[in-house]
């Protein structure tokens, strides 16, 4: 199952997620606002000078808000792209072994106690995309002799 997709940027964000916007700037900002209109009136700076720099922590909090959420999506993005490799991989292996091209490895790798193509492909829908590196228990799978005669008499 793949990411629900997150919303692109400010376009798309409704009443909570505003809510939570302006709850971030005013404990963000707060604060800042407080400390440089202590020392605006301390030094006897003007008002504009003040007002100018009580946009600052409102521009990194907007710009930090829009930034995380291009990450979001990015990141959301990235998952369903190696969700469908994974699936496209599974689809591959179970031709395969419908094809009779590979068999569980009678030398593996590392140690497994799968024995048998069924219980591979049981491994790969139990660990999902993680059975794509190195986990205990992991089954070794070589080509068969039909696959390897297709294979030569494809590359000549």
């Amino acid at each position: 199952m793949s990411p629900a997709p997150s919303p692109a940027g400010f376009a798309n964000l409704v009443g909570p997620d505003l809510i939570v916007i302006a709850l971030i700037m005013l404990v963000c900002g707060l604060p800042y606002v407080v400390f440089v209109g202590f020392i605006a009136a301390r030094k006897g700076k003007s008002v504009p000078l003040f007002c100018i720099l009580c946009f600052i922590p409102l521009v990194n909090v907007i710009a930090a808000i829009w930034l995380a959420s291009l990450t979001d999506a990015s990141v959301n993005s990235r998952l369903a792209d190696l969700e469908q490799v994974f699936e496209r991989g599974r689809d591959y292996i179970t031709r395969w072994i419908n094809s009779g091209w590979i068999r569980i490895s009678d030398t593996p790798l590392y140690p497994s106690t799968i024995a048998s193509l069924s219980q591979a492909v049981e491994f790969l829908r139990h660990h999902g995309s993680a059975a794509t590196r190195y986990l205990e228990n992991s089954p070794s799978i070589d080509p068969t002799e039909e696959a390897l005669r297709v294979y030569e008499s494809q590359t000549i």
